[in-house]
């Protein structure tokens, strides 16, 4: 369980964005769609966290490993890696994002220069890595843009099947014994059902060579989950959402996959 709530994780985040790293930038404001209130409480755009970033890199990649990001979204994936001397390739989609992610990391970082590559990640060709992480879009939680490729923009059976592909097409470029993660959260469909979207990103990964080894969860600051959960409860007995699901899979052989990587001391 990881709890970005306490303070040893909070002061390590601190930490990170002390150098400067931005990873809303390049992206609109209030991508949620919060109102005026809900946006004093809380951020109304998601920035992904750096210190899950580094506790990824350091558990289950070592140095000079290269790390693969097929919806790579903001900087700070990409940054973390560098600082860790990890290397980085990133593709997504929005000309604007990926050229802002160029610019913060021409100013943070001197080693492992971080890769981001403007392009449908359906149609991407890269070579081999060590570890694919990344954080897709939530369905159409946050649109990100109006492009047709977008998959923010998709109908939810036309976002299955893309992601999908997607996931299928770099899952057989990943080197075997390796471990690879995704950051998911279940999102609620029109009628207020989940879309499973955890079990079905599971089935993905399983049917590619890649057996789920670990399943963590983030816990997530609050909020406005205390504001939600009183009128959710009276109006449909739904419960306010506090956390995410870091799962963790392996391609090959847990023990190798392990064997390479650097031990920790007590």
């Amino acid at each position: 369980m990881l709890d970005v709530k306490q303070k040893y994780w909070k002061d390590r985040r601190k930490y990170w964005l002390s150098m400067g790293i931005q990873s809303e930038l390049g992206r609109e404001e209030n991508l949620l769609s919060l109102s005026e209130l809900l946006q004093l409480k809380q951020k109304s755009t998601s920035i992904f966290d750096p210190v899950l970033c580094e506790v990824m890199y350091r558990w289950f990649t070592g140095e000079g490993d290269t790390i693969f990001d097929p919806f790579a979204g903001g900087s700070v994936r990409g940054i973390v890696a560098s600082k860790t001397n990890r290397n980085y390739i990133g593709t997504d989609i929005r000309e604007e994002q990926v050229l802002s992610n160029i610019e913060q990391s021409k100013q943070l970082c001197d080693n492992y220069i971080p890769e981001w590559i403007c392009s449908d990640a359906l149609d991407w060709n890269g070579g081999e890595y060590d570890f694919l992480f990344t954080c897709p879009p939530y369905y159409s939680l946050e649109v990100y843009s109006e492009l047709e490729t977008d998959l923010s923009t998709m109908t939810d059976e036309q976002f299955e099947k893309t992601y999908d592909a997607i996931l299928t097409k770099h899952l057989t470029q990943l080197r075997n014994n390796r471990f690879c993660a995704i950051v998911i959260g279940d999102t609620r469909d029109d009628k207020g059902m989940y879309r499973k979207f955890t079990s079905k990103t599971i089935d993905i990964f399983e049917k590619n060579g890649c057996g789920l080894y670990n399943d963590l969860i983030l816990l997530q600051e609050p909020a406005t989950a205390a504001m939600r959960a009183f009128k959710y409860m009276n109006s449909s007995r739904k419960i306010a959402k506090c956390h995410q699901n870091v799962l963790v899979f392996v391609k090959g052989d847990p023990k190798l996959a392990t064997e390479r990587l650097k031990q920790f001391e007590d």
